[in-house]
């Protein structure tokens, strides 16, 4: 695994599923699960980024993407269970 320090700044590039060009931006690192912490938990090791950069065509395509997920996540959700944005509102 890369070593990355906390609120180090860097630039990424995503390819979503919409058939478009990759989103491209910067972030910054806000958290660091280790490979003891994650086998601990059973999660998968890595970091956790902040986007802080990202141009307003790319945010709207990251937003469509989200409304997509969960679209197909309520679809798949037992009855009586909804999802906590639903809740919220």
């Amino acid at each position: 695994m890369f070593a990355l320090a906390l609120e180090s700044a860097l630039g990424f590039s995503v390819v979503l599923d919409d058939g478009g060009k990759p989103i491209a931006g910067r972030a910054r690192v806000v958290r660091e699960i280790s490979l003891a912490d994650a086998a601990s938990c059973g999660l998968t090791a890595g970091f956790g980024l902040e986007i802080t950069e990202l141009t307003e065509i790319d945010r709207a395509r990251c937003r469509r993407k989200r409304l997509r997920v969960a679209c197909w996540v309520r679809e798949k959700l037992p009855d009586g269970v909804r999802m906590i944005e639903e809740v919220r509102e």
